[in-house]
């Protein structure tokens, strides 16, 4: 594939990220504010109706994926498919707004809700599903594979890092070049495999600089974590 020969200029796309960044960070990070806590709320309401705050505190302490029995991991697992159900729309509707900002068009809040109620929804969700069970079975499946808790850690941690930057590209392909679910994860592995250790060194990047907001009373978190959008978009760009 022709995109496939395409490689990233680190310095370049770092540079246009942080600049399309500067464009976006205020309505960016009131959009990743709304989301964490619409989240945060739902967690809430959820841990209190179904067994409380005080026996959750309790196991959370001793809380380990590796040794949930088996109806166990199906909760966990279907908690972490509906968080992704709930984010998914969001957090596409936070990469158009770096696309706007990038063709010079106005940054809007609602543009956060761009593609809840749009063609690209169903695949959207589908995607991120399947990304999320791929995901959520390299990370259990090594660490119950393993007994030594360090070295399957080490091998869960490893796995997820390699599946998320090949599918890294996964929902830019939907969205932008409107392909199908299948189409896109196969471009998306294309792609972000050629150009592997250049995408991990401007997420880690992307990372550092987005936890600099804790700095600022942690709320400012908020306002810097959304340059790792802002990277994603650029890498998208710079390999179509």
């Amino acid at each position: 594939m022709e995109n496939s020969t395409k490689r990233i200029e680190i310095g370049t796309t770092l540079n246009n990220a942080i600049e399309i960044f500067k464009k976006t960070y205020l309505v960016s990070g009131l959009a990743f504010l709304f989301i964490t806590t619409l989240l945060v709320a739902i967690v809430f309401i959820g841990i209190n109706f179904f067994i409380g705050f005080e026996v959750a505190a309790e196991q959370m302490k001793t809380f380990d994926p590796a040794n949930l029995s088996l109806k166990g991991t199906i909760i966990y697992v279907a908690c972490g498919i509906l968080t992704t159900i709930l984010t998914a729309p969001f957090t596409a509707g936070i990469l158009k707004m770096m696309n706007d900002a990038d063709n010079g068009e106005e940054v809007s809040f609602s543009t956060l809700f761009y593609y809840v109620n749009s063609p690209f929804y169903s695949s959207i969700i589908f995607a991120s599903v399947i990304l999320a069970l791929i995901s959520f079975g390299l990370n259990i499946g090594a660490q119950k594979l393993f007994t030594d808790k360090s070295i399957g850690g080490i091998i869960s941690m490893s796995l997820s890092v390699i599946f998320s930057i090949l599918s890294f590209l996964t929902i830019p392909n939907i969205i932008f070049k409107e392909m199908g679910v299948v189409g896109a994860i196969k471009n998306s592995i294309s792609d972000t495999s050629s150009n592997f250790f250049q995408i991990l060194l401007l997420l880690l990047i992307a990372v550092v600089i987005g936890y600099i907001g804790l700095l600022a009373f942690c709320i400012g978190v908020f306002f810097t974590f959304p340059i790792y959008f802002a990277v994603q978009y650029c890498i998208y760009k710079d390999l179509n």
